[in-house]
């Protein structure tokens, strides 16, 4: 079996309105568009370029797939590459969408950004701006990595391991690090890392309420 194509099919929660936007977003009209009697999207096709993409309203009543609105979230993006990354995401940006991250040129060779739409779908939006290879792409992130786990070791070897002792009693040492730390540590923090060996004398990140990141600690 071969794949010919895949085409996104959006379900929104204001079709006339989805239908409107898209239209001026990526400047077309509809190739074909099916409403209900009572004038919601049954279905709509755009042709844009070479590629094609759906949508409709929600139609609960027959089945159909929630929006985001109704969820509350999305779990899919869907990325696409465009001559000007900039200029859709202004374009985006303009006729009500969500810019959640500005153009930047990336490591992988493209101009990227990232948009929420008004009915909840978010784009990638990328413009290929040089041609690197697989091998270059995850050498460059094999480097990230190491340098990040320096910063991180960095700051282990600066913080006190002090303040995360844990006042040792039969209770306690019966305890996992992790709820030893816990312990130690009180109720104003959180522990978002477990070690990565529990034999081990490792580094545990350590997170106040609101969320911030206090550092690196080693418990052993």
């Amino acid at each position: 079996m071969e794949i010919q194509e895949y085409v996104p099919y959006l379900s929104v929660d204001d079709g006339p309105k989805a239908v409107e936007f898209y239209s001026r977003v990526f400047d077309t009209e509809p190739w074909v568009l099916l409403n209900m009697p009572d004038g919601r999207v049954m279905h709509c096709e755009f042709r844009i370029g070479n590629t094609r993409l759906f949508l409709s309203d929600e139609l609960p009543e027959h089945g159909g797939t929630p929006s985001p609105k109704t969820l509350g979230s999305t779990a899919v993006a869907i990325h696409i590459y465009v001559t000007d990354c900039d200029n859709l995401t202004e374009d985006m940006a303009n006729n009500g969408a969500e810019v959640l991250m500005q153009p930047a040129d990336m490591f992988w060779g493209v101009r990227f950004a990232r948009v929420r739409d008004p009915f909840g779908h978010e784009w990638g939006i990328a413009t290929q701006i040089q041609e690197i290879s697989p091998e270059e792409i995850k050498s460059v992130v094999s480097k990230m990595f190491e340098s990040e786990e320096q910063q991180w070791r960095s700051n282990i070897r600066e913080k006190s391991a002090g303040s995360c002792k844990p006042r040792y009693s039969n209770r306690l040492n019966s305890m996992s690090k992790k709820q030893r730390l816990q312990h130690s540590l009180g109720e104003k923090w959180r522990i978002r890392a477990k070690t990565r060996n529990p034999d081990r004398d490792v580094g545990i990140r350590c997170y106040d309420a609101a969320g911030e990141w206090d550092g690196e600690y080693r418990l052993a």
